[in-house]
C-alpha cells in the first residue's frame, strides 16, 4: 500500500513540474481564421522590438502573404481608420513577463461593424496569437509565429 502511494506521489510531482515547464501558447480560435477572408492588403509594424532583430523577420514573412503589405510606424499608423478589406498586424514582445521569459505575440486589427446597425464601424482585434519563451528563443518563436499566421491567412482564402 505503501509503494502505491510513493509511486503516486511521484508521478503527481513529475506531472506538476511538467505542467510548470510547458510553454504557454495561444492560437487563434477558427472564427479568427475565419475573420482573414477577403483581406486584400495588410499594414504590418513591430510595437516593441528591443533588438531590432524583430523587423529583419517580419517583412520577409509578408511577402509569403501574396498580398500588397506595407511597413509602418505603429504609433502612427494606430490613428488611421482601415478600409473595410484591409488589416493591421502588430508584432510585439513583452519582456521578462515571467523570471528569464517573453511574451512574443501577434495581433490583426480589421474594421468591424455592428451587425444590428451596420453604420456603425471600428477598428478592432480580430485574430492573436502568441507564446512565452525563454527570452534567447524570442527570435525563434516569432519565426513558428509567423509562419501560423502566414498558414492561416493562405488557409482563409
Amino acid at each position: 500500500m505503501k509503494s502505491i502511494r510513493v509511486c503516486s506521489l511521484s508521478l503527481a510531482l513529475f506531472a506538476f513540474a511538467a505542467a510548470a515547464q510547458a510553454q504557454v501558447k495561444v492560437s487563434a480560435e477558427p472564427w479568427q481564421k475565419k475573420s482573414l477572408t477577403g483581406l486584400n492588403s495588410l499594414r504590418y509594424g513591430i510595437a516593441y522590438d528591443p533588438t531590432g532583430a524583430l523587423g529583419k523577420q517580419v517583412a520577409p514573412a509578408m511577402k509569403d502573404l501574396k498580398v500588397a503589405t506595407k511597413s509602418v510606424d505603429l504609433k502612427s499608423d494606430g490613428k488611421v481608420l482601415l478600409n473595410d478589406n484591409e488589416g493591421r498586424l502588430k508584432v510585439y514582445v513583452d519582456e521578462k513577463r515571467e523570471e528569464g521569459k517573453n511574451w512574443v505575440g501577434i495581433s490583426l486589427e480589421q474594421k468591424a461593424r455592428l451587425s444590428r446597425l451596420e453604420a456603425v464601424t471600428f477598428d478592432t482585434v480580430t485574430y492573436k496569437i502568441g507564446t512565452l519563451c525563454p527570452a534567447g528563443n524570442t527570435n525563434a518563436a516569432l519565426k513558428e509565429l509567423l509562419a501560423e499566421f502566414v498558414k492561416d491567412f493562405q488557409g482563409s482564402r
